[in-house]
């Protein structure tokens, strides 16, 4: 998992990603904690206000599925819960093409991502392993391929496939 950025807040910086007005009583301050909370995060040692602002390096290239964004949604809904504020958007940096990706946080990314981790809880309520089809180009470059074991556990091969194959050889 990459780390998260913070940047860090100050007064009439608002234009900065991930800058908070410092003070609450300044009327171009925008209240982005949940139930009307604070204007952000304060952290020990540090003046001032923060707005975490996740930011998922990847080392290749941007991808045809959603994925990444769908990763990097879940860690501002975990921070979100965890820091009581709410997250906008965030950033995708992709190694390979060195450019970055600003995410916004929508309705409908939220919602994807909500189903996929109530999918995931129920899978590991269950003790299920979803059966995931073994496939070099991603798998061999996935950090949980140790877990997932898709040559193991992958797709088992039909009956109707094996007795087709057996006949014709």
């Amino acid at each position: 998992m990459s780390p998260s950025a913070v940047s860090r807040s100050g007064p009439n910086r608002s234009a900065e990603p991930g800058a908070v007005a410092e003070d609450p009583s300044d009327s171009s301050a925008s209240p982005f904690g949940k139930g009307g909370g604070g204007l952000g995060v304060r952290l020990r040692g540090v003046r001032g206000l923060w707005r975490p602002y996740p930011v998922e390096y990847k080392r290749g290239q941007k991808k045809r599925g959603n994925f990444d964004r769908v990763q990097l949604c879940a860690q501002a809904l975990c921070l979100e819960e965890m820091l009581t504020v709410c997250i906008a958007d965030g950033a995708l940096f992709y190694g390979r093409t060195r450019r970055r990706e600003i995410v916004t946080f929508d309705h409908a990314l939220r919602d994807e991502t909500e189903r996929l981790a109530t999918r995931m809880h129920t899978l590991h309520r269950e003790g299920r392993t979803p059966v995931v089809p073994y496939d070099s180009k991603r798998c061999d470059r996935c950090s949980l391929i140790g877990r997932c074991i898709p040559k193991t556990t992958g797709a088992a091969p039909s009956v109707e496939k094996y007795i087709r194959l057996a006949l014709a050889g």
